[in-house]
């Protein structure tokens, strides 16, 4: 079905599309839709920025000014936005502001250009409305320091930021007077002031760049007394006036010499020249006078304000010569006129104008005088050839191809005559083969002067050096015993009681001997081995300090000996291993114990003649005179046999040296106590002769020389007996013997 309604149908190209007018009229603005749209979109704006907008006002201080008598704030420091104002400080320029702070009483509010850095602000009043931020805020007044900082916009909607300026320096303009005179306002050369110990400007002037607050200002100036001023410096550029009297502190000096063209310093400064009149400062003045060729005269003077004084008149000396010496040799002693001034090489200052008398003295020199004379600052040399001052002295020599030496240069062979010079000098006279001489001598013209030179050979001269007797560092005497000669060992086979150990030989003892005159005693033994006990034989003590030791065996008597050379810093004879004995050193000089063959010479020859028994060649013993101690009738109860019919007065052991020496001077060879002697023992111990003999190189047991207390055995006492073994025994003790030629 159609709808036939005209109205609702659309016929084709019944369409008409709009025109351009039509367009234009749809879309259009006019400049009031422009302007009216602009406004609404300020205002929008300008409604946002008041709604978000904060409101900030600056107030701006200074700080009160303290009197001088109070503390004032801080040159150096700056002014701050964000902390209190206080009435002690100045505040710091490089602190942020703070908005939640009030100010403090002792601040005054000043007027002040205010200005922040910030592009979107509208100022109202005294406040400025801005956004939150940190926009740079400058305030800036006359004769302050202005300051600018950044300034903290926090979210509060009212803020309130404080400042605290900081005064410009201020300007003091001086004036001086003196005390005498203040009424009249001076001049005074070198015036002063300084701040704190450092300078600030000459005075009178106006003195600038001083801090705001209480100030102390000191004023000094030459001849006048320092002033100090405490006052309160306004600052802000603002110019004060200050007067000053300053105390005079000085006297005037008048000074005048006999001499023209005396040059003053004054503590160093050139015052003038003479006459003169100054005036000095109070205190201590060094004052210096000086003129040319003459002494600079140095005196101090304390000046007294007010006391004005005429000085004496000033004498100046005249300038020193000056005197340069050497001489050949140098060290010669220089005396002028009756000063000594030293040895040469010597510079030294001379009086001008006066004759002076110049000596150089040298021992062994001929004396120099001559006269001198120097004009005022005149320098001179001097170079002086000193002459030997000779003396002949006459040297006698023995051998006469003996070689003579002064100061160990050689002058010759001879007996000779030498022109030496009066020194002090060494003369030597020497030859191989011979001990050198020396003697020293100062030759002397008060009398002639021989020196006598008699070489001894090196033997000689050892032997003229050694004693034939010392006592040792224990206490034992040792006699010296030169080159025995021939012994005759063992004995004859005719000779009663001989035993077959003792075969004949010859021995021949070259090597010179200390030997000790006595037996070691307990005593001695002691010092080597403190707790050694002698013991007893059946209740007879053998332990008496004096009595010989024994009971010591061979191993400890040889051991004793090495201990004694150490004491006396002697080359040891034994030789010993893990603290024995394995050996022996023949060249040593140290103790040893004797040999057999030494022991036979000692013992049995008297005046070259060889004796059988102590007491000599009689079968019978001499009964009615102690000859030694041996067993007697005393020693009956105690030993088998006893010499019947004598009596020594010792039924034991006897202290040592107590029986008469023998014809070598020692004691108790053939008695007391049997000895160990050095040799190795061996039962045929002859052969062909021998010199110096020491015994076998090894054995088991070593020989034992000599009668004791306890045999009265004929055969026994004899002293070709030989008796050996090891062990140490009641009967047996040792002596100590040394070489006495050189080691």
């Amino acid at each position: 079905m159609s709808n036939s309604n005209p109205k609702n149908s659309l016929r084709a190209g019944a369409y008409q599309p709009p025109t351009a007018d039509t367009q234009k009229k749809g879309v259009a603005l006019s400049w009031r839709h422009i302007v009216l749209l602009a406004a609404v979109g300020v205002l929008a704006a300008f409604t946002l920025f008041l709604f978000l907008a904060k409101s900030v006002q600056v107030e701006t201080y200074k700080v009160a000014l303290l009197s001088a008598s109070s503390q004032e704030p801080s040159a150096d420091q700056e002014p701050s936005a964000n902390q209190e104002p206080s009435a002690d400080k100045e505040p710091s320029a490089n602190q942020e502001p703070s908005a939640n702070q009030e100010p403090s009483a002792d601040k005054e509010p000043i007027d002040a250009n205010v200005s922040f850095s910030s592009w979107l602000q509208l100022p109202i009043g005294n406040r400025v409305l801005m956004l939150s931020g940190t926009p740079t805020l400058t305030v800036s007044a006359p004769g302050f320091v202005t300051y600018q900082a950044p300034a903290i916009i926090s979210g509060e909607r009212f803020q309130q930021l404080h400042v605290t300026l900081k005064r410009l320096p201020g300007r003091i303009a001086v004036r001086l007077s003196s005390a005498d005179q203040p009424q009249n306002f001076i001049n005074i050369a070198g015036a002063h002031v300084s701040l704190n110990g450092e300078p600030l400007s000459e005075v009178p002037s106006t003195v600038t760049n001083i801090p705001a607050g209480p100030q102390t200002l000191r004023f000094d100036a030459p001849l006048y007394r320092a002033e100090t001023i405490n006052l309160t410096v306004q600052g802000e550029n603002i110019e004060q006036s200050l007067d000053v009297v300053l105390e005079p502190a000085w006297a005037e000096y008048e000074f005048s010499s006999a001499l023209s063209n005396v040059a003053l310093h004054v503590n160093g400064v050139e015052a003038g020249t003479l006459p003169l009149t100054i005036k000095l400062e109070e205190g201590e003045n060094k004052l210096e006078f000086s003129k040319a060729k003459h002494q600079t005269l140095v005196q101090s003077v304390v000046v007294t304000t007010g006391q004005n004084i005429v000085f004496p008149q000033i004498e100046l000396r005249e300038a020193d010569a000056h005197l340069s010496m050497s001489s050949t040799p140098s060290g010669a002693a220089v005396m002028l006129g009756a000063v000594y001034q030293g040895q040469t090489p010597i510079s030294f200052a001379v009086t001008p104008s006066a004759e002076h008398s110049l000596k150089l003295y040298k021992p062994g020199f001929k004396i120099v005088e001559q006269p001198i004379e120097l004009a005022a600052e005149q320098s001179k040399t001097l170079d002086v050839e000193l002459q030997a001052d000779t003396v002949p002295v006459t040297v006698s020599v023995v051998p006469k191809n003996a070689i003579v030496s002064v100061n160990g240069k050689s002058v010759g062979t001879g007996s000779r005559t030498l022109n030496l010079p009066t020194l002090p000098q060494n003369i030597s006279v020497s030859l191989p083969g011979y001990a050198s001489q020396t003697q020293s001598i100062v030759p002397s013209r008060s009398t002639n002067q021989v020196l006598a030179f008699s070489l001894l050979t090196n033997t000689e001269q050892y032997w003229a050096n050694i004693p034939n007797q010392y006592t040792n560092s224990v206490g034992n005497e040792m006699l010296l015993f030169k080159a025995p000669g021939e012994v005759k060992m063992g004995s004859s086979r005719r000779e009663p009681g001989r035993r077959s150990n003792e075969v004949e030989y010859t021995a021949t003892l070259t090597r010179p001997i200390f030997v000790s005159t006595t037996e070691t005693t307990n005593n001695q033994f002691r010092l080597f081995r403190s707790a050694h006990s002698s013991g007893n034989y059946k209740r007879k003590s053998l332990d008496s300090g004096d009595y010989p030791v024994a009971g010591v065996s061979w191993q400890q008597a040889a051991l004793y000996c090495n201990w004694l050379s150490e004491q006396e810093d002697l080359t040891p004879f034994y030789t010993t291993q893990s603290g024995y004995v394995a050996g022996h050193n023949g060249s040593a000089n140290g103790y040893r114990l004797l040999t057999e063959a030494e022991w036979t010479w000692l013992a049995a020859y008297d005046k070259g003649q060889r004796k059988t028994y102590g007491w000599g060649n009689a079968e019978t013993p001499p009964t009615k005179h102690r000859f030694a101690n041996v067993a007697d009738e005393k020693a009956k109860d105690l030993v088998k046999f006893i010499v019947e019919g004598y009596n020594d007065g010792y039924s034991a052991a006897s202290p040592v040296g107590r029986f008469a020496a023998n014809s070598k001077g020692l004691y108790d060879l053939d008695g007391n106590v049997a000895e160990w002697v050095h040799d190795w023992y061996t039962a045929t111990p002859g052969g062909e002769s021998k010199v110096d003999p020491l015994g076998p190189e090894i054995g088991e047991y070593h020989v034992v020389k000599g009668p004791s207390w306890a045999r009265g055995y004929l055969p026994q006492i004899r002293l070709a007996y030989r008796d050996f073994g090891a062990k140490g025994k009641y009967e047996i003790g040792f002596r100590v013997a040394r070489y006495a030629d050189p080691s």
